[in-house]
């Protein structure tokens, strides 16, 4: 539907760029997979966390998503992004998750051509191990979660779509 107005906006005489780039997005996002957490493959998708929440965010991350499907890099040695990213790597096979709280991984993603899906992750009362909460936002999920409760929220999240 999407791609019928593209080509009948072309053929107008002055047509709407906007709407056209608008459209010919929403395309090339329905078009990658993604999972619940809106997670896409073919984009770097980056949390970016505080300063020594890396592991922390990593450990959750991964207890809910581990397979042969996902590539986790989890630290800040920007320098070694640097390299991974000049090895061209096929983002297009895996869910690439980067966790890092250096701001300089999604700039030298973007100068490199590379798309991001960029989320924000917060933990709070992180040294009360009974009620440690984590917090994962991006423009389409916004979720709060207690330690080791990700896979809980994941399910919520799949049920509430599916009886949407």
């Amino acid at each position: 539907m999407s791609l019928e107005k593209i080509k009948s906006e072309i053929l107008k005489e002055n047509p709407n760029w906007l709407l056209v780039s608008t459209l010919a997005k929403e395309i090339h996002e329905n078009q990658l997979e993604t999972n619940t957490l809106g997670f896409k493959k073919g984009i770097i998708n980056i949390i970016k966390v505080g300063q020594y929440d890396n592991y922390d965010f990593y450990k959750e991350i991964k207890s809910c998503f581990e397979s042969d499907e996902y590539h986790y890099i989890a630290n800040d040695d920007v320098r070694e992004f640097n390299k991974w990213l000049a090895s061209k790597p096929n983002l297009s096979d895996k869910y690439h998750i980067v966790i890092t709280s250096k701001a300089n991984i999604l700039s030298n993603s973007l100068s490199e051509g590379y798309e991001c899906n960029l989320y924000k992750g917060g933990i709070r009362l992180k040294y009360d191990k009974k009620s440690t909460k984590f917090i994962l936002k991006n423009d389409n999920i916004d979720i709060s979660f207690e330690k080791g409760c990700l896979k809980q929220e994941v399910r919520n999240i799949t049920l509430n779509k599916l009886f949407n």
